[in-house]
């Protein structure tokens, strides 16, 4: 474990757009900056987790250029060097295999933790102790690996991961990945007992990921290589630039681990929460008798009248609401949202409109 240790690198991929979260998120400041869960917010959580597992000359963050200044207030520990920039948001693909093609220059028997700035995490220690023993597995057995989670209930909103054959303890192959089922398919899922929710934590040496990636995506494979050959010469940001105008967007998942055929997965013990939308920060969050949830700075006030299951975020503002039950009423600077919140999933739907609407 020690050798592996000392190959061990973080790529935090550090985009979003904004959409979800929105008002208090938004395409300058995403939710991975916006402090919903206590004094840190989820970037600053991951940079926690990350420090535990490598030296900070070891972690890595992808992200636009439009991040930077976000990334280094969160923790002035962070290199400046280490932060590479994407020229335009082109999805996960790219952005994973640019960071593993320049990592594999720094030290060729890397293996790489590719985590998500904004993933809510509970139980560090439980996390490390995952992310360990997937990295010895990625190094030694030479295969990408996943880490799964138990499904606890038939989640509609994840893809699926089906495992086959243990190839030793709590390390098993991977036979398929399965996007998003119906309700019918994931309580099959659930009582089946060989099924984990995909949370897209993937964990690898860089050389078997170019390798895959040669055979999963050529033309992505040629794209990287060029990033890869030009890192540290005077044509490097040329070169990004010229591969984001032409590279397809393409998620990790699509571009390589669901074509891949050395894929392992490793059971995770921790608890994971994608915040994909209002009624996933309601759930995460302390609430009161009436399961109301109130966020907001110490000059905020909610004077509420036997309102339940509400979520109410302000800044300043004095909000008052009567008799309201499961609504989700974000107040900000520019904009006010207030929705059903069994319906904030379609808070991206309104994202989009006002970008049509520019």
């Amino acid at each position: 474990m020690l050798k592996v240790k000392k190959h061990t690198f973080i790529l935090i991929v550090c985009g979003g757009g904004g959409s979800r979260l929105w008002p208090k998120s938004t395409t300058q400041k995403p939710n991975q900056f916006i402090n919903l869960f206590g004094p840190k917010n989820l970037f600053q959580e991951t940079i926690n987790r990350a420090k535990e597992i490598a030296p900070y000359e070891r972690i890595f963050i992808i992200a636009g250029a439009q991040y930077v200044s976000d990334i280094l207030k969160s923790d002035p520990q962070i290199n400046p060097n280490n932060i590479l920039i994407e020229p335009d948001k082109k999805h996960t693909a790219i952005a994973i295999a640019a960071g593993a093609a320049i990592i594999s220059n720094i030290d060729q028997e890397a293996v790489i933790i590719n985590l998500w700035s904004d993933s809510l995490i509970k139980n560090k220690k439980q996390f490390v102790c995952d992310v360990n023993r997937a990295a010895k597995a990625a190094f030694e057995k030479k295969s990408l690996v996943a880490l799964g989670i138990k499904p606890t209930f038939p989640h509609t909103g994840l893809g699926y991961l089906e495992t086959g054959k243990e190839i030793t303890t709590n390390l098993f192959k991977v036979k398929r990945f399965l996007e998003k089922p119906n309700l019918e398919a994931a309580k099959k899922f659930v009582t089946a007992g060989n099924y984990y929710w995909n949370i897209g934590t993937y964990i690898w040496r860089t050389d078997v990921f170019l390798a895959e990636l040669a055979k999963t995506s050529p033309d992505l494979h040629r794209q990287t290589m060029a990033i890869k050959n030009a890192w540290g010469k005077p044509n490097y940001w040329l070169t990004m630039q010229t591969i984001y105008q032409k590279v397809i967007p393409v998620a990790i998942d699509v571009a390589v681990s669901e074509k891949s055929s050395n894929m392992l997965l490793v059971p995770a013990g921790f608890d994971w929460q994608d915040v994909g939308d209002w009624q996933a920060v309601w759930e995460n969050k302390n609430k009161d008798q009436q399961n109301n949830v109130l966020i907001g700075s110490k000059k905020s006030a909610w004077i509420d009248i036997d309102s339940r299951g509400c979520l109410v975020c302000t800044d300043n503002k004095l909000i008052a609401t009567a008799g309201l039950k499961d609504l989700i009423v974000i107040d900000s600077p520019k904009a006010l949202l207030i929705c059903d919140k069994h319906q904030s999933q379609r808070v991206k739907e309104i994202t989009e409109k006002l970008t049509k609407n520019n």
